[in-house]
């Protein structure tokens, strides 16, 4: 609060899509339209990248391998990652072999091994059961609280809601209401979405 922050973005494309590049070089021209620095990934090397042909040790690994982080540190990190998802038992497994739980909780463990100052997350407890869900949840409430970090997440879901301090409501592409956390513990601040979820669905039924 009081300062501004400066984001630069790094965009990685997904080199098994042939019109990739210039997807990723479209949103960085439209960011810096918006004011936000962004750039693709140099690395011609990530042209031979195929998610579907690395283990999930692998797939984890890629950031902090982009990053040029000591082999050693890799692993480390890499466990801790997994660790703190649930996912250690897969770490030398490929995607063919996993769940969609568990690829999803490795793409979530790739995307916040480096320890990021700002998270997107769409929708990322959808192919999640209650229990692992709430391990990703925890996880992402732990960056934000102990190191700061910015998450922002949409979700249809209200008990992944509640994990954030501050929720809005989009309703036809606007701001229906928000509220805001506070000092209420989660299961208060559950009920007070519900409260909203309800009203929203009210004026809805009304319409």
């Amino acid at each position: 609060e009081g300062g501004l922050v400066s984001v630069k973005v790094l965009l990685v494309p997904n080199y098994t899509r042939p019109d990739a590049l210039e997807d990723a070089k479209r949103l960085a021209r439209w960011l810096g339209e918006q004011g936000v620095e962004a750039d693709t990934l140099p690395d011609k090397r990530l042209e031979q990248i195929d998610e579907a042909a690395a283990s999930a040790r692998e797939n984890i690994a890629l950031p902090l391998t982009i990053g040029r982080v000591p082999a050693t540190q890799i692993e480390t990190d890499v466990v801790a990652a997994a660790a703190s998802l649930g996912i250690e038992e897969v770490l030398d497994k490929y995607p063919y072999q996993m769940s969609g739980g568990q690829r999803q909780r490795v793409a979530a463990a790739r995307a916040l091994v480096t320890n990021p100052q700002l998270v997107l997350a769409d929708e990322p407890t959808g192919a999640l059961d209650s229990k692992n869900a709430k391990l990703l949840l925890e996880s992402l409430e732990s960056m934000n609280q102990s190191r700061g970090a910015t998450v922002l997440m949409v979700t249809h879901d209200e008990t992944a809601a509640s994990y954030c301090r501050r929720v809005l409501f989009i309703r036809d592409g606007r701001v229906f209401t928000e509220l805001d956390r506070g000092s209420d513990s989660r299961h208060a601040f559950f009920e007070r979405i519900m409260q909203v979820v309800a009203v929203q669905g009210g004026v809805d039924d009304a319409r």
